[in-house]
C-alpha cells in the first residue's frame, strides 16, 4: 500500500514507501531465529528480538518535501534526517546498482537511505555532501525537490 500526499497550496509532497520484502524475508528469519531459542534454548533467543526490531524500524521510508526542508524517516520514526532545501545545490533522478541494496550506507552517491527498489533521487549540497533517497516516485519526488528548490509550486 502506498501513501502519496501533495498539497500546491503549501507546496508540499509527501510520499510512504513500504518495505515488503525487507518486511516479509527478514520477518520469517526473525521468526525462524524465535523458534530456534524455543527448541534449542535461549543462545539462540537474542538474534530473533534484534532482527524483529530492525525490521520494524526499516519497514517503510517516508519522504516530505515543503517550500524549507526536505526530511526522511524509516519506519517507526526513530532514524530520520533533514535538509534544508537551500543547502541542496543539484537533483538527480539515479537508478541504484544491486550491490548499492536497502537501508542506510554509503554509496557512490553519498549516504543511501532506501527500503526498497533501485529508482532513486541524488541531492549534491551546497557544501559539497552528497546523499540519495530511494524512492518508487523518483519522477514526482525530484519535480517536487526542483520546484521546491526554484519556489514554484508542485503539481503532481
Amino acid at each position: 500500500m502506498k501513501n502519496t500526499t501533495i498539497s500546491p497550496a503549501n507546496r508540499r509532497y509527501e510520499h510512504t514507501q513500504y518495505g515488503t520484502a525487507i518486511l516479509v524475508g527478514m520477518t520469517l528469519v526473525g521468526l525462524v531465529w524465535v523458534g530456534l531459542g524455543v527448541v534449542h534454548g535461549r543462545s539462540f533467543w537474542l538474534p530473533g528480538p534484534i532482527l524483529l526490531l530492525v525490521v520494524w524500524n526499516f519497514r517503510s521510508l517516508t519522504i516530505r518535501v515543503d517550500a524549507e526542508t526536505i526530511a526522511w524517516s524509516f519506519g517507526s520514526g526513530w532514524i530520520r534526517k533533514q535538509v534544508a532545501v537551500a543547502e541542496v545545490a543539484s537533483v538527480q533522478r539515479v537508478k541504484t546498482s544491486f550491490m548499492e541494496g536497502w537501508g542506510i550506507h554509503y554509496t557512490r552517491y553519498g549516504w543511501l537511505y532506501n527500503v526498497s527498489g533501485r529508482d532513486a533521487v541524488a541531492l549534491t549540497l551546497q557544501n559539497g555532501k552528497r546523499l540519495a533517497l530511494g524512492s518508487d516516485q523518483a519522477v514526482q519526488l525530484a519535480a517536487a525537490l526542483q520546484a521546491a528548490r526554484s519556489g514554484c509550486v508542485f503539481k503532481a
